[in-house]
């Protein structure tokens, strides 16, 4: 992750691919989802319907941060069968396009079935499928912070219960160590919404803290006997926390 809020601008703009950051040629992106696209999933899965694999990766595009399921994308990408959309859906993960985060609950089979939440691997990449993606701050920055927590654990997880979601649950040793929340800019017009997902999910837990994670705010807020910090991207150490 990169050290500063100027250098993380940047870095939320422009994704992290190096020929990309060097020459600013979006051919070079548009070049490698093709090449990933056909090379390592077309050829290697033997997919015959190739436009329906490119419709469903739009789909991901356009519903990044998004909840999905097999069923509602099903008729969208015009694929007939629900089994065929989760096959896509898995080579689209297999090949480090995506990634689908699962729902936390303690019941695996309720995992499977409840939908996910789809992230998209960078940034520019991201751009280069969709340029009206540039608008999405709010999008892009969680997006970030998704990924710097999927390198840091593969035990990732988001909550909704009663109503309420907390973005990101990391889970080590059969336990919660992180609830967060990504939030670019923490506002009064939103401050109400994250901070109830963020505090429901402490409850359920029964932990004492939770994160918010900005773009470059910092504060400390008490309610109750809970806590939660307010932490800039640019400064998070996740193994400090």
């Amino acid at each position: 992750m990169p050290a500063g809020k100027e250098s993380l601008l940047e870095y939320e703009k422009t994704g992290g691919f190096p020929q990309f950051m060097a020459t600013g040629n979006q051919e070079i992106l548009q070049e490698l989802i093709n090449d990933i696209l056909y090379r390592d999933i077309v050829v290697r899965y033997n997919i015959r319907d190739n436009e329906a694999l490119k419709r469903l990766l739009m789909l991901m595009v356009s519903n990044m941060g998004n909840l999905i399921s097999a069923n509602k994308l099903k008729q969208a990408a015009g694929i007939k069968s629900s089994t065929t959309v989760l096959e896509y859906l898995s080579f689209l993960e297999l090949a480090y396009l995506i990634y689908l985060l699962p729902k936390f609950t303690y019941s695996y089979k309720a995992q499977m079935v409840n939908p996910r939440k789809v992230y998209f691997i960078d940034n520019g990449l991201h751009a280069a499928i969709d340029p009206s993606f540039t608008k999405n701050l709010g999008q892009k920055f969680e997006n970030l912070v998704c990924w710097e927590l999927r390198r840091l654990t593969d035990e990732l997880y988001y909550y909704n219960e009663n109503g309420a979601e907390c973005d990101f649950v990391v889970y080590s040793k059969n336990q919660p160590r992180l609830l967060i929340q990504a939030c670019r800019e923490l506002h009064h017009e939103n401050r109400e919404r994250e901070q109830k997902g963020l505090l429901d999910a402490v409850n359920f837990f029964g932990i004492k803290k939770g994160w918010i994670i900005t773009l470059d705010q910092t504060d400390k807020i008490a309610t109750g006997d809970k806590t939660i910090e307010v932490v800039p991207l640019h400064a998070l150490d996740v193994e400090q926390l």
